[in-house]
């Protein structure tokens, strides 16, 4: 009998071995490649929302007065004139003048029904601020929440918010 060479069993059995060690690398492979997309959808995003914001922190900070407001937009008069930012149809638009914004620019868009909010507080930091009611003068900060639509399959969204303290509002 010759023993030079491998039998039937251990040929099948290390097919086997390596069919098991391909088939988990390929699954490992396959996880990183997800991560990979979803690191790189989440970054689009938050580059998204971080220009949208900067642009709406900047024309709000320079407000001097507000002419109108909602929890889903805001009507103001800063340094450039007056403008309004809302919601409209699922993006964040700012328009020049007034509370019509279909025929605004795009700030960003694939926001969440509801997903755009405006708060307007006190100096307490506790008290809402009421447009309409309260002076100018006592608008401390103004908090704004968003939340956009992920473009992947998953139907989620990532919220994000921020604060901005308008400065010429004459407080001081």
């Amino acid at each position: 009998m010759n023993k030079s060479g491998f039998t039937l069993l251990e040929v099948i059995v290390s097919m086997i071995i390596a069919g098991v060690i391909i088939a988990v690398a390929g699954i490992g492979i396959i996880m990183v490649a997800k991560s990979y997309l979803l690191t790189k959808e989440n970054v689009h995003i938050a580059q998204k929302v971080q220009l949208a914001f900067a642009r709406v922190n900047r024309e709000l900070m320079e407000l001097s007065d507000i002419t109108d407001a909602s929890g889903a937009y805001v009507a103001f008069e800063n340094i450039s004139g007056n403008r309004t930012i809302g919601f409209d149809g699922g993006d964040i638009k700012i328009a020049e003048g007034s509370v019509l914004l279909e025929n605004g620019d795009v700030l960003i868009d694939d926001i969440i029904d509801n997903g755009f909010t405006l708060t307007y507080k006190k100096d307490d930091d506790q008290t809402d601020w009421v447009h309409g009611t309260d002076d100018i003068k006592l608008l401390a900060s103004i908090e704004i929440e968003l939340s956009v639509s992920r473009p992947d399959d998953s139907g989620g969204s990532i919220s994000f918010s921020t604060t901005i303290i308008p400065r010429n509002t004459k407080k001081r």
